[in-house]
């Protein structure tokens, strides 16, 4: 926690503890989780519009495209963002969200995520798109 006056940590944000403490341990457990909420939402969000992809997506040659090979507008990146930042909520995220989602990716013939679906986007590889929508890639 940040302002608890405890090691800075990320591990903090674990910490059910502060739940107990009351008003200032409540205070800080959810400053921790806003925190870590709003920095995995502006990563996706701006990675996205800056690079059409994150950088993992980047270190492995892989773009995020609409499904026609278009580039998605800022609306979609802050859609897409946001539905990828539930991933990142505790025990929910990994057990409903991340399971669940990879075992539906695994039915679906176009191997789409949900969050691909809603935003009507497909994850490419980058040398696979035409020169002409490879541009939006950086």
């Amino acid at each position: 926690s940040l302002a608890g006056g405890q090691a800075v940590s990320i591990v903090q944000a674990y910490n059910l503890g502060l739940l107990t403490m009351g008003g200032k341990g409540i205070a800080l457990f959810f400053i921790d989780w806003g925190l870590i909420l709003g920095a995995n939402y502006l990563y996706y969000k701006y990675t996205g519009i800056k690079f059409s992809r994150s950088l993992g997506q980047r270190w492995f040659g892989l773009g995020v495209v609409r499904e026609d090979g278009g580039e998605l507008g800022r609306g979609d990146w802050g859609r897409r963002a946001m539905r990828k930042s539930l991933y990142a909520l505790p025990l929910v995220g990994l057990f409903w969200f991340g399971i669940r989602d990879l075992a539906l990716i695994r039915k679906r013939h176009t191997h789409q995520s949900s969050i691909d679906l809603t935003v009507a986007s497909i994850v490419v590889e980058g040398t696979s798109l035409p020169p002409a929508s490879r541009k939006q890639l950086r």
